[in-house]
């Protein structure tokens, strides 16, 4: 942020730098190929699906019963959601964001 306050408002003066990719691939020591510079942009997302099979398992399974201890969802709940998910029926995101909030609502109480 430190940074950005910094240089942004200089920025204003310079909007042609603001256009694409300019400012980042002509602050480079070396060029990058025009295949770079003149891709349009693309979103990405997270490997949540993978990680929750692995690490980050433990830490939903605790945010979706923590919703229920709370009586937020039905007691059944956690475990239908998290089938759901592993069976393909719905994406990694409902589990994934029914944990964070059963965190949340846990760490709020």
């Amino acid at each position: 942020h430190a940074l950005v306050s910094r240089v942004w408002p200089a920025l204003a003066h310079y909007p042609s730098l603001m256009r694409g990719k300019r400012l980042l691939h002509e602050s480079l020591e070396r060029p990058l190929p025009d295949a770079i510079i003149n891709h349009p942009k693309q979103g990405f997302t997270l490997p949540f699906d993978r990680w929750m099979t692995g690490a980050l398992a433990p830490l939903v399974r605790d945010g979706l019963q923590r919703l229920a201890a709370g009586g937020w969802i039905a007691a059944d709940a956690p475990d239908r959601v998290w089938r759901d998910w592993q069976r393909g029926i719905s994406h990694w995101s409902r589990p994934w964001g029914l944990s964070v909030l059963g965190h949340f609502l846990a760490a709020d109480a």
